[in-house]
């Protein structure tokens, strides 16, 4: 992840707290939001986590929350009750799904999970008992504010009870939210008309926090924001930084040719 210094510190100190055992154990593991312009590398963090705990850099639970714009498409990610249509489709967060990618980690021995007597395991648990899961709900400001209302209890109580009265548990689950709100916010801020990266250095971090912290307040309630136990702002992209991330998929690039 290229870029963003000051939201990688942020996101290892949550999880330095959270391998300390500091947690409630009746919520889920840990919960974040990530804020910022598009392309600056809020899912590309997830991804890399993801890779880390798992091996592979898709092994978690994507929400696309652009799918959830309207209410009635609730029905895929909950499922349907037993009789109606597509009562038979499982839901995208039924408790298989959600371990899934823990329990093939360590069918092929990838990733932290997979590891004997180590302090993730002994932490966090990821055994076939207690799956580790990480779950991505993305571009949030997207989805319909029931998914809002759901997301409320699964933020507090790590548990949702599913259509066909099944319990998907989130105890065991760190979950993160994307959101491009404060964008725009960030731009002004910044002095320029761009969206994802910026050539001045004399704005803050912390003004870009503030910036994109008011803009949240404005499109989500206030009980929903306060669910989370770390909120990252992740700063626009600079020259510097374009360059490097081109070269990294040139170089991603010559070793599929070469492969």
């Amino acid at each position: 992840v290229v870029g963003q210094p000051g939201a990688i510190d942020k996101l290892t100190d949550s999880l330095t707290r959270l391998l300390a055992g500091i947690q409630d154990l009746e919520r889920p593991l840990l919960t974040m939001l990530f804020m910022g312009p598009t392309g600056v590398g809020k899912t590309e963090t997830v991804r890399a986590l993801a890779r880390i705990l798992f091996g592979r850099q898709r092994a978690f639970t994507r929400v696309n929350c652009q799918e959830f714009s309207s209410h009635f498409n609730l029905s895929k990610l909950m499922g349907s009750p037993p009789g109606y249509v597509g009562g038979e489709i499982k839901p995208l967060v039924c408790q298989e799904n959600l371990d899934r990618h823990c329990l093939k980690a360590m069918e092929s021995s990838s990733g932290l999970v997979s590891q004997d007597d180590s302090l993730l395991q002994n932490v966090l648990g990821g055994s076939e008992k207690t799956p580790l899961s990480l779950v991505l709900f993305d571009e949030i400001e997207k989805a319909h504010p029931k998914l809002w209302d759901l997301l409320l209890g699964i933020l507090e109580d790590g548990q949702l009870v599913l259509a066909n009265n099944e319990e998907s548990s989130f105890r065991n689950s760190i979950i993160i939210l994307t959101t491009n709100v404060g964008s725009e916010a960030m731009s002004a801020r910044l002095g320029h008309e761009g969206i994802g990266f910026s050539a001045r250095d004399e704005v803050t971090v912390d003004d870009m926090d503030a910036a994109a912290w008011r803009a949240a307040r404005k499109t989500f309630p206030i009980e929903f924001l306060n669910r989370f136990d770390q909120t990252i702002t992740f700063a626009p992209l600079q020259d510097e930084h374009l360059l490097r991330i081109l070269d990294l998929q040139v170089s991603r690039f010559h070793r599929r040719t070469l492969s």
